[in-house]
């Protein structure tokens, strides 16, 4: 092999490694982004589930904290409470 054929054999060479290395990197970066939507996407889940247990807490707490037969819910949250505590006890 003549000497301008081992150099362009090498600039071949060089460019395609050049070439499959950014193919990699651009791979690698679409995986870090979906990786990175996922995470949000799970993120944002989660915090809507938060805000709906919360939601579902605060509405609980103004039935029981109403003043309107605030004696009988009071008897029934206190019912309630004894119910699950002997459940516990039992457990």
């Amino acid at each position: 092999m003549t000497i301008n054929a081992l150099n362009s054999q090498s600039v071949y060479a060089s460019l395609n490694a050049e070439r499959l290395g950014s193919a990699e990197n651009r791979s690698e970066q679409r995986q870090n982004s979906v990786a990175v939507k996922g995470g949000k996407a799970v993120e944002q889940e989660q915090n809507t589930v938060q805000a709906s247990y919360e939601q579902v807490y605060a509405k609980a707490q103004s039935l029981f904290a109403s003043p309107a037969h605030s004696s009988s819910k009071t008897a029934a949250y206190d019912a309630v409470s004894k119910q699950l505590g002997r459940q516990t006890a039992q457990e």
